[in-house]
């Protein structure tokens, strides 16, 4: 969109999700955030909840000419987070190789950290989000193989860096 001016703009969009339905919210540009959160709260009644709910804790606007642009974005994000999971489970089955192949089950300063695929300094809540995760990537019912001895890891070094900080 474009003003009379010729300067182009877009608005805002939450994008919403129910089962497989996603809708696009456009975010009036005047609104009390007191209002904004009424309104969310009457679609949180209605089962719906933010797209990025699994990635963030807070629901993201997404900036869009359209409310099916806003959709596809989601999408896309969602998207590359899933990507982002898969990377690190693929990572985590290396691991779960070369202890398997050494018979060993500890980890060396760090490492726990590895099995998640982020750094030592990354903050707790967003281990525990990955941990989380993983778990429901790798429950049974999405047959998932070795999914027992995956949990294990996960758990153990989720363990560890719980105690640590």
């Amino acid at each position: 969109m474009s003003d009379r001016f010729g300067f182009s703009f877009q608005n805002e969009y939450l994008v919403l999700v129910k089962d497989e339905v996603r809708i696009a919210v456009l975010k009036p540009f005047f609104i009390r955030n007191e209002d904004l959160d009424a309104i969310f709260t009457s679609f949180r009644e209605q089962g719906f909840e933010h797209f990025n709910r699994e990635f963030e804790n807070f629901p993201r606007f997404l900036r869009a000419n359209s409310s099916n642009e806003a959709i596809e974005e989601a999408k896309r994000i969602e998207g590359n987070e899933i990507n982002k999971l898969k990377i690190k489970l693929n990572r985590l089955n290396d691991e779960i190789s070369r202890l398997e192949a050494n018979k060993e089950f500890s980890f060396k300063k760090g490492e726990e950290y590895a099995v998640f695929g982020v750094r030592d300094n990354t903050p707790r809540e967003d281990v525990k989000k990955i941990h989380n995760n993983m778990l429901k990537f790798l429950h049974p019912d999405n047959g998932t193989e070795k999914s027992e001895y995956l949990t294990k890891i996960i758990n153990q070094a989720w363990d560890i860096i719980k105690r640590r900080k």
